[in-house]
């Protein structure tokens, strides 16, 4: 099996990726940082790794409508009133907000975040940071509604002595001064290589496996190979990502820097006894788990019809289609300069939706208009494990819509996002045909894990184990 190709190839990587380990602990071995830039930090930076006093807070909003009169403004009034009443008579505030808030935090019980003085708008900030835990403010106004804050933890204000400030000085400088050295040094590396590629032959889906397609030194790459490694960065059980050019260059780029660095790392004599050692036991772990699929392949029988059928007749309550949504999405970016204005001009274009004064394309066509830094409209169909993909904050929200509902403006990182739900189509039995290839999954899976269990038996059977000395 080790002299298969890719199993050979494999065990190249093996070597290669762990002598470039000890490189790189070498090179990092070699930086230092002088004692006297640690004290000019620290003189610049007196206040060093203080964390001042923190405040969890949790909110129940509820927006102005759009275009709102005085009246409106004061049934909205009047309705927080009530529901400061109930705070302060000791209702639940996670389920007070999930009933009645207008914010997004109503998804995750009313929760905000952990702040600090000067994070929120200077209006809540003063609030904020009087509060103490388990403390209501009053009603308080912003430029489009009103809002009850609760405090649900205080963090006090902690400032390290200076030798814990000067420790976690210089590991900080460390570690960027490290980076910093190995890039230019991997750098280096590619800049002597010689590395020419043949993006061509590189990204030809029919090109031949033995085709090369990249030469670096007295080193080459073959097609194949370039598959493997490709494959080799995927996530378990994610589809084939198409090679095109920038793609191949970085897979590439990141082999040759792998096979120059084993060369240094052998050259400076870090190929010691415990490197070796650690790379043996690696090679037999590819080993072996090449000979037990080996194994595996020659005693496996493939499902049949009749048994895919049996399967699915005996399971058909657990093969169905998942639960869909369509959805109408729009994400708009901002910056700490520029989020009010967004957050508002966001907020104003749900209100219209919600009110039935424009369609979702309508109230967002300003917003997604080109080179304004915002994401195109767009209509799309996910599954429940699609959505999670998005991030938690904008999967509950859509959890939380009605057909035709928008939701309000959704804070992720540096963008705004605002979702629409357009339908949702519950989970479906699933007929004989489109569960066949599940079923053929699951039953091969099935016979695979019992064969490699009893190929595994089989073999510890086969042995003499006996242990020797006493542990401790």
């Amino acid at each position: 099996l080790d002299r298969q190709p890719a199993v050979a190839f494999e065990l190249r990587l093996v070597e290669e990726r762990s002598l470039q380990a000890a490189w790189n602990r070498h090179l990092a071995a070699t930086v230092r940082i002088p004692a006297d830039e640690v004290e000019a930090v620290l003189a610049a930076n007196p206040g060093a790794f203080s964390k001042p006093r923190r405040v969890r807070v949790h909110n129940i909003y509820k927006h102005f409508p759009h275009g709102a009169t005085a009246e409106d403004r004061a049934a909205v009034r009047r309705r927080m009133e009530e529901i400061r009443a109930e705070l302060l008579a000791g209702g639940d505030f996670a389920a007070i907000a999930a009933a009645e808030s207008d914010s997004e935090t109503r998804y995750r019980g009313g929760r905000m975040g952990t702040f600090g003085r000067g994070e929120l708008p200077p209006a809540l900030d003063a609030v904020v940071m009087g509060l103490e835990k388990g403390e209501v403010s009053g009603i308080l106004e912003t430029a489009d509604g009103l809002t009850i804050l609760m405090c649900d933890g205080v963090f006090e204000a902690e400032a390290p002595g200076p030798d814990e400030a000067r420790a976690k000085i210089e590991a900080n400088l460390l570690r960027l001064r490290r980076r910093d050295n190995l890039q230019r040094v991997q750098e280096e590396i590619l800049d002597r290589s010689g590395l020419e590629i043949d993006t061509a032959a590189a990204i030809d889906p029919v090109a031949e496996g033995d085709q090369v397609v990249a030469t670096f030194g007295r080193h080459s790459l073959t097609r194949a190979e370039l598959d493997q490694l490709s494959a080799a960065r995927r996530p378990a059980g994610a589809p084939p990502i198409p090679l095109d050019e920038p793609l191949v260059r970085q897979t590439v780029e990141a082999h040759v820097v792998t096979v120059l660095s084993a060369e240094a790392a052998r050259d400076a004599g870090l190929d010691t006894e415990d490197v070796r050692a650690g790379i043996e036991i690696q090679r037999q772990r590819v080993l072996a788990t090449q000979e037990l699929r080996r194994r595996v392949d020659l005693r496996l029988v493939e499902p049949t019809d009749e048994e895919i059928e049996e399967h699915f007749e005996a399971h058909r309550g657990e093969l169905l289609h998942p639960e869909e949504v369509d959805l109408m999405m729009v994400d708009l970016a901002f910056t700490d300069e520029t989020l009010r204005s967004v957050h508002a001009e966001a907020t104003a274009a749900c209100d219209a939706v919600a009110s039935g004064a424009a369609s979702f394309e309508e109230a967002f066509r300003s917003l997604a208009s080109p080179g304004g830094g915002v994401a195109p409209k767009r209509a799309v169909t996910l599954t429940p494990l699609e959505i999670a993909g998005y991030g938690v904050e904008i999967s509950n929200a859509v959890r939380g819509l009605a057909p035709g509902e928008v939701s309000r403006p959704i804070r992720r990182g540096d963008r705004l996002w605002v979702v629409q739900l357009v339908d949702r189509r519950p989970a479906r039995p699933l007929g004989l045909e489109e569960a066949a290839p599940t079923v053929r999954r699951r039953l091969g899976q099935e016979r695979v894990d019992a064969l490699t269990d009893l190929i595994t038996t089989e073999i510890l059977a086969e042995q003499q184990i006996s242990i020797v000395g006493q542990p401790g």
